[in-house]
């Protein structure tokens, strides 16, 4: 079976559900330390397989244009978009040309856009609406999109985010993402893999914006860093396979000592690129 937050959070018999299955797929680390109420099952049986993308075999280049980023999330409280406009304004009081596409539609849609007039960020800032998912991926292969910015919150009560696909999108296209340190959101961006602020924190997250379009090649290694990140954890190709061992028999045990090798091996890359990353923070920090 495949647990998901929302199977966790009713408790829908989920005991009962995990007994009489051979295993059970969870797509998040965290989603698992939700389920307290079944520990003695899911040490038997849970295995964290993530969702995953299509990895690209190819990635554009670099763009030289006005740094333009983009927030691809619904327009609901979670996603944090005032905290966008907020750091979006910062910016153009600094006189930095930049333009923010917000693609996504919803409840805060007539909100965001009047508090975004009033700041006069209309010619900065345009709201695209909802767009197909093929439309998203034409701005990441047409190499229109600097980087990607998902400012998602907390709300409480187990209102927060998974671990977004978008997010997954924009850097297996090679694109740097800004997030913040939520849900799930710390299992995809590992250190150096992107960048994580503090969530409803505008200044910070203003001056990390402002910080990839001065270093370009702090740009570039997050997006060698993160793409590779993709293509081992987040691979649909691979995670697909994972799941065909499983339902062919394979015992969670043997799967979760796969993967804990393939993990060992992978951190190692992943430290390798956090200290580079850390490298650059001491850089760009004494040059200031």
């Amino acid at each position: 079976m495949s647990c998901h937050r929302s199977d966790i959070k009713r408790n829908d018999l989920l005991k009962e559900k995990l007994q009489s299955t051979a295993f059970a797929r969870f797509i998040s680390e965290r989603a698992v330390t939700m389920a307290p109420q079944v520990s003695d099952v899911l040490e038997k049986k849970a295995v964290v397989l993530h969702v995953g993308v299509r990895v690209p075999k190819e990635v554009p280049s670099a763009s030289k244009n006005v740094p333009t980023f983009l927030c691809p999330a619904n327009m609901v409280l979670v996603k944090g978009h005032k905290y966008l406009l907020e750091a979006a304004l910062l910016l153009k009081q600094q006189e930095q040309p930049f333009r923010l596409l917000l693609a996504g539609d919803g409840p805060l849609k007539t909100q965001l856009k009047a508090e975004a007039s009033a700041a006069g960020l209309l010619n900065d800032v345009h709201f695209l609406g909802a767009l197909p998912h093929r439309e998203i991926v034409r701005m990441y292969t047409q190499n229109r999109i600097f980087a990607a910015v998902l400012p998602s919150l907390n709300l409480g009560r187990g209102e927060h985010e998974g671990i977004p696909v978008a997010l997954m999108e924009a850097m297996s296209f090679g694109i740097p993402v800004i997030s913040t340190r939520t849900g799930s959101i710390p299992e995809l961006i590992a250190p150096g893999c992107g960048i994580m602020v503090p969530p409803g924190d505008f200044r910070i997250l203003a001056r990390e914006m402002q910080r990839l379009i001065d270093d370009p090649e702090l740009c570039r290694r997050l997006c060698e860093n993160g793409r590779r990140r993709i293509s081992e954890h987040f691979n649909v190709k691979t995670i697909s396979t994972q799941l065909e061992h499983l339902f062919n028999g394979q015992s969670p045990a043997v799967m979760k000592s796969h993967l804990q090798t393939s993990d060992i091996a992978s951190a190692v890359g992943d430290f390798a690129a956090h200290e580079e990353f850390r490298s650059s923070i001491y850089v760009h920090s004494s040059s200031v």
